[in-house]
């Protein structure tokens, strides 16, 4: 990453499996102690309050499982899969066991140590920084002081780096950074490597298996993260009263059935695509890393899955 951006404003063999009958209660993380949590008054006001009965009041019905694998469309992508959220069963794995950049999936990550750390309504004075040399340093917020709920919010729906880098010199970059990746340890990622808060690094990099951990904790322990990127957009405010529009950079924000997700792009990752899907009342992540149109893999896998699944009797 362009060092002065950093100072100013601070992710071979095709393994193909469908597996029948698998409960993540069984592997490494059992056991694990969830990571402390601050707890902060203001922190439910940076929500809409009816977004989230959706995402843990669903009606309980069993797994849901997969009758005939003989129809699974043709994926353009290095990895991809699908999981059944709360039974961790995997529904779709395609060398899921291999490591790739992840991009900007890595805020997600960012995203839980900033909400862990840092209480919500903080005020963080941010500063515009244009890097004409490269597109992906620019920030989508003007200089102004915003509370770490907004620069949250702008960094997951709109992917924006400037927000990143913010969050992160409220704890120094190096303290961050060392944080999540002792979360990500403390969670069974052992495939799993930051090296910048943004996803910019090709050495941000990890493998579908440890982006479904990832997923499970963030939708056990912070259910906020999916449900502001349910929506297509949103006005951020300064302190001060200036407003801005950001747009959500997921082409399924704001679909009925859309719970949350994230979007990663570089260079050398290519598309990646988290999706949490509503699928016979269950909550489905649909992951693909590595495509030349991650949108349109992402709703084959839907689209396939929703066709091709049934309530388990």
């Amino acid at each position: 990453m362009n060092a002065a951006f950093a100072r100013t404003i601070g992710v071979s063999v095709m393994l193909f499996s469908i597996v029948w009958l698998f409960d993540a209660s069984g592997s490494s993380r059992k056991g694990q102690e969830a990571s402390p949590r601050t707890k902060d008054a203001g922190a439910e006001t940076m929500l809409p309050a009816s977004t989230k009965t959706i995402l843990h009041d669903l009606p309980k019905t069993e797994p849901i499982t997969l009758p005939d694998a003989s129809s699974v469309p043709e994926i353009e992508a290095v990895v991809y899969g699908a999981w059944d959220i709360e039974s961790g069963r995997v529904l779709l794995a395609h060398r899921t066991t291999e490591a790739w950049p992840i991009a900007s999936l890595t805020k997600l990550l960012t995203a839980t140590v900033a909400l862990t750390h840092i209480p919500p309504a903080t005020h963080i004075s941010f500063i515009h920084h244009t890097d004409p040399s490269d597109n992906a340093h620019l920030s989508l917020l003007p200089s102004g002081e915003y509370r770490v709920a907004d620069l949250v919010e702008t960094m997951l729906i709109a992917s924006d780096n400037g927000s990143a880098e913010a969050l992160v010199e409220v704890l120094g970059r190096e303290a961050f950074l060392r944080e999540m990746m002792r979360l990500a340890s403390s969670w069974g990622m052992s495939e799993t490597h930051v090296a910048d808060p943004t996803g910019l690094s090709i050495e941000n990099r990890s493998t579908g298996e440890n982006l479904v951990i990832l997923v499970r904790r963030v939708w056990e322990e912070f259910p906020e993260i999916f449900e502001i990127t349910r929506g297509v957009g949103l006005n951020i405010e300064t302190i001060k009263g200036n407003e801005v529009r950001i747009a959500s950079t997921h082409e399924f924000a704001g679909e009925s059935d859309f719970l949350g997700g994230k979007t990663g792009y570089t260079q050398a990752s290519k598309g990646n695509l988290i999706s949490l899907f509503l699928v016979h009342n269950r909550p489905i992540m649909v992951l693909v890393l590595g495509a030349e149109d991650r949108f349109l893999a992402t709703s084959k896998l839907r689209d396939w899955i929703k066709a091709n699944t049934r309530i388990t009797p």
